[in-house]
Parts: C-alpha cells; sequence; structure tokens
C-alpha cells in the first residue's frame, strides 16, 4: 500500500471529520477540498465506503504511473475528478485520452504554464465570418 504525503494525508483527515460517523464517502472528499482547515487534523481511522475505495486505488495508480511511492493531493483531486466526470455520465477512457494528448502536446507542462498557440485560436467572430 502507499503511503499519503502530508497534503493528502491532511485532506483525508478533513474528509472524515466531515463525513457521517462511522463512514467516508467520495462527497465528504469534496467537501474537504472546499472547506479546509489551516490547521493540523490528528491521525483518524478511514472507513470509507465502496467508491471511495476505488477512488484510493486510482489514486494509488496515479502515483505510480508517475513513479512515486507516495499519494499525494494531485493524485487524489485526479482520481476525483475522474470519479465525477464518470458520475456524470462522461466515458472514463475518453476523459484519459484527452488527458494523453493534452500532456503529449504540452509535454508535461504545468496546466498553469499551458497556452494555447495564438495561431491556433479562433475567436467566435472569425469562425461566423
Amino acid at each position: 500500500m502507499s503511503t499519503l504525503d502530508p497534503e493528502a494525508a491532511q485532506l483525508l483527515r478533513r474528509a472524515i471529520q466531515l463525513g457521517d460517523p462511522g463512514r467516508t464517502s467520495v462527497s465528504d472528499l469534496r467537501k474537504a477540498i472546499d472547506h479546509p482547515v489551516p490547521f493540523q487534523l490528528p491521525p483518524s481511522r478511514l472507513r470509507g465506503d465502496a467508491p471511495l475505495a476505488k477512488l484510493l486505488r486510482r489514486a494509488m495508480e496515479l502515483a505510480e504511473a508517475r513513479g512515486s511511492a507516495m499519494v499525494g493531493r494531485a493524485d487524489l483531486l485526479e482520481a476525483l475528478a475522474e470519479t465525477e466526470a464518470v458520475t456524470a455520465g462522461l466515458d472514463l477512457e475518453r476523459l484519459r485520452f484527452v488527458r494523453f494528448w493534452v500532456e503529449r502536446v504540452y509535454q508535461g507542462a504545468a496546466p498553469a504554464a499551458r497556452q494555447l498557440d495564438a495561431s491556433a485560436s479562433t475567436s467566435r467572430d472569425e469562425r461566423s465570418g
């Protein structure tokens, strides 16, 4: 089993705190992201439901894919995005395909550093004209 980096552990502790007693869910993880706390939470025991367990396994796979033994906050966020996309009815394979091409085109650049080529973008006026 992979270990969690401090930020990921804090995020899961917050989800446990926000969840129903005895059971933590994917929606609790989303609430933890939306409502972080500025102080360190004490260790907690995670008793998650099946969808949360699947999300955590996916986060571990993502960490392994990038060659890390530790699951990071980014891995949890990406796994949560995939889970929410599937819940919304999107095809996970298509999402992964698009992610693959975006990463290939931008060659691993951070999302904030990705910018469209000015010649490649078209405005609404250019398309309608």
